[in-house]
């Protein structure tokens, strides 16, 4: 399943504007492919909704990162793309 698909799976699941939470898709190279959760640094989030998703599409947390979007605290997921 690509990346895009991915995404929308975990955003039907996550997405809640009244908790600040969003998703998104990051950059998809060679390397690596990227979906961003992002929540208000005041927030919490629990990954216990998509965590069945993860894992039958190999994403995996790679980092929690404080500092990328301002007011925003940003769940880094990726994968290594199939090799053709």
């Amino acid at each position: 399943m690509k990346s895009r698909q991915v995404k929308q799976l975990i955003s039907k699941k996550m997405t809640n504007r009244k908790l600040g939470i969003s998703v998104m898709l990051g950059v998809c190279d060679t390397d690596m492919e990227r979906i961003h959760i992002k929540y208000d640094k005041d927030g919490s989030v629990s990954l216990n909704p998509i965590l069945p998703i993860l894992k039958k599409h190999n994403f995996e947390v790679h980092q929690i990162i404080s500092w990328w979007f301002p007011n925003k605290n940003t769940i880094l997921l990726i994968r290594e793309p199939k090799k053709k």
